[in-house]
């Protein structure tokens, strides 16, 4: 991970009593580079419970260069306190909130505006040493008659007590994204194990440990969860956190009473972000055991983004290389988080879209030995690895005693929709199921109408391919329906608000047509839907907009 590798071994300098660190995160040196801005707002957006959060707070020095980017991740307002003082008319009013700080780097007055009453508060900041900063933000969001819910910092030094300290005198948890120490011999920083209880002191062992807030941090998404986790794909020693196992959550604020119950599979929480994190780690699996690869290999895919870091990932971890085919326009934070686990991009004509992308890795392959492309589009451990999927979601309805009515899922690859749609209908034979396609790009509606095919571009990356994906099994396809990029956006940014699932626009599809076909069917049946990734990943497309990036997609096509 990027992050551990500018914390390890950077220097430090005395700031009073204690050391503080230096580096590219906290003090732009070098200057700071997106991908390393975007693992760390994506970690954190990891980390934290949103669910019940209505207001974002933090610090105008180093911890707001992280909040802004989580404000627009999560769709909640920030607010930022300010240690220069006000001196305002009277008729401009007074701060919301003034109180005294003493920390390990400053000693002073904070002032606070932007939180009322009755607002409940997540703390956002770069770091917690000996707590003194956190511990005044709590009082000032305190004093305006609002609560804190939780503090997300990127590091703690254990060693200064500061997590204890805010839990002693607050009472309000503080979750880190990782632990450091500092050498007192070189003064340099050496990043702890995520495992490290003993390192990090007891008060982080009674906590559990930041690993397990880590992990609860990951899972939990929201108040109107079913339950837990179900069991997570382990991670074979490789040092990658788990796969799979994510929350079932019942939608109630998007979904117009009177009708079907809508329930989401919520894999964006899988570790890099995406849906995709299932495929790769069972096709390497599947691959090495017929011993079709080995590490030492290069791997390559076509992929606008999610499955790109997926595969960088786990190729980074069991020592592989990487190589993604791209259509050149995607976002800055899919480039910067493929390049992070430093697998290579080679850009294609955006007008080719995926078709073009798939055509340049068959080329590449054929020109460089002991490369193999995995093909997510037609090969079939793409939707064998989503079975798992729908074995999770068919557990939790036998445990809520009720079948699987319908399933909604939309067609890029086509392995997710066919993998759960075939484990679902082996468990509830009567399920319908719904198939979802751009309405720009609709080749199967158009082949079931008796229609010609004609691709236009989108802004849904991810969906319409411009083909029918041979995973795509049509025998399992009940219905399609289609939805417009509009349509989409729109509901993601519902999603986002008002259930506070911070969750992409292709998420946003799934849930637009479940929630029509869940006016369409009675009360107290199940619609099931799927959602794919995380909402970071579009922060710099946030209109949907992606003409400036001049993505188009493939010639128009025929005869489907």
């Amino acid at each position: 991970m990027l992050l551990e590798q500018i914390y390890e071994g950077a220097p430090t300098v005395f700031s009073g009593r204690f050391r503080t660190t230096i580096n590219e995160l906290t003090d732009q040196r070098p200057a700071l580079r997106p991908e390393i801005l975007a693992e760390a707002v994506g970690r954190l957006v990891g980390l934290g419970t949103f669910s019940a959060a209505t207001k974002l707070v933090v610090e105008e020095d180093k911890g707001a260069i992280l909040a802004g980017p989580v404000c627009l991740a999560t769709g909640l307002p920030l607010a930022v306190a300010r240690w220069y003082p006000y001196d305002l008319p009277p008729e401009a009013g007074s701060p919301a909130s003034v109180v005294e700080v003493s920390s390990e780097y400053y000693t002073g007055t904070l002032y606070l505006n932007g939180v009322t009453a009755g607002d409940r508060v997540i703390i956002i900041d770069d770091t917690v040493s000996t707590g003194g900063t956190l511990v005044a933000l709590i009082e000032a969001v305190r004093r305006c008659g609002a609560e804190v819910l939780e503090a997300l910092v990127v590091t703690e030094k254990p060693a200064n007590g500061g997590v204890a300290a805010v839990r002693a005198r607050s009472g309000v948890e503080v979750k880190p994204v990782l632990r450091v120490a500092i050498d007192a011999a070189s003064g340099l920083v050496h990043v702890l194990p995520p495992d490290d209880d003993a390192a990090a002191g007891p008060a982080a062992q009674a906590a559990g440990g930041p690993a397990a807030q880590a992990t609860a941090g990951r899972r939990l998404v929201s108040a109107t969860a079913l339950s837990g986790p179900g069991p997570a794909v382990p991670a074979r020693g490789h040092g990658l956190a788990a796969v799979g196992g994510t929350e079932l959550c019942r939608l109630r604020r998007v979904i117009a009473p009177g009708g079907a119950g809508v329930y989401a599979k919520c894999e964006f929480r899988n570790p890099t972000g995406s849906h995709k994190d299932r495929i790769f780690h069972y096709m390497i699996d599947a691959l090495e055991r017929r011993g079709e690869i080995a590490p030492g290999w290069t791997l390559v895919e076509c992929s606008t983004g999610n499955g790109g870091a997926a595969l960088a990932q786990v190729g980074l971890a069991r020592g592989y290389r990487v190589v993604v085919l791209m259509p050149a326009g995607m976002t800055i934070e899919r480039i910067t988080q493929i390049r992070a686990f430093g697998a290579e991009i080679i850009e294609t004509d955006p007008d080719g879209f995926l078709l073009l992308a798939e055509d340049k890795a068959r080329e590449y392959v054929r020109r460089h030995p002991r490369s193999y492309f995995l093909d997510q589009s037609t090969n079939p451990l793409n939707w064998q690895a989503w079975q798992s999927a729908g074995e999770e979601i068919a557990a939790e309805f036998r445990r809520l005693g009720r079948p699987v009515d319908t399933f909604v899922c939309s067609i890029g690859t086509g392995g997710t929709f066919s993998g759960i749609a075939a484990a679902l209908r082996a468990e509830f034979p009567d399920m319908v199921t719904v198939a979802v396609e751009v309405d720009v790009s609709a080749p199967l509606r158009a082949k079931r109408d008796g229609v010609g095919f004609r691709h236009r571009p989108h802004n849904l990356m991810g969906l319409g391919p411009g083909k029918i994906p041979p995973n795509a099994r049509e025998e399992l396809i009940d219905e399609v329906r289609t939805v417009s990029g509009e349509q989409a956006w729109a509901m993601m940014k519902r999603l986002i608000a008002e259930e506070k699932l911070f969750t992409g626009p292709t998420a946003g599809a799934n849930v637009h047509v479940a929630a029509q076909v869940a006016t369409e069917r009675p009360p107290g049946e199940s619609v099931v839907t799927v959602l794919f990734d995380s909402a970071w990943k579009y922060v710099s497309v946030w209109d949907g907009d992606y003409s400036r990036r001049h993505v188009t997609g493939p010639e128009p096509q025929r005869g489907h």
